[in-house]
């Protein structure tokens, strides 16, 4: 679960759905944000309006999610079962 400060929202991940889920403060106003497979963790930026989610379908990837244009970007990390993990420099 993040939490958003700023526009005062909650986010959270349903992996019997695959979606990340966003509403209000209340739980009120629920709506997907994205369909993703397998969302573990997440974190968010609420200033640069990006989320960080952790979807591991085989291995696990750390994605950022725009939230301002609703586009996901590349892994940020992978790993395969939290081992050999790779990260992946953004510039």
């Amino acid at each position: 679960m993040a939490y958003d400060p700023i526009n005062a929202k909650l986010y959270w991940g349903d992996r019997t759905a695959n979606t990340i889920i966003r509403s209000n403060l209340d739980g009120s106003a629920q709506q997907t944000v994205l369909s993703i497979t397998n969302p573990y963790w997440l974190a968010l930026d609420a200033t640069m309006g990006t989320l960080y989610i952790t979807s591991c379908p085989s291995s696990c990837d750390i994605l950022p999610y725009d939230l301002q244009s609703d586009t996901l970007g590349s892994a940020l990390v992978t790993s395969r079962a939290y081992t050999n993990v790779t990260v992946t420099s953004r510039h």
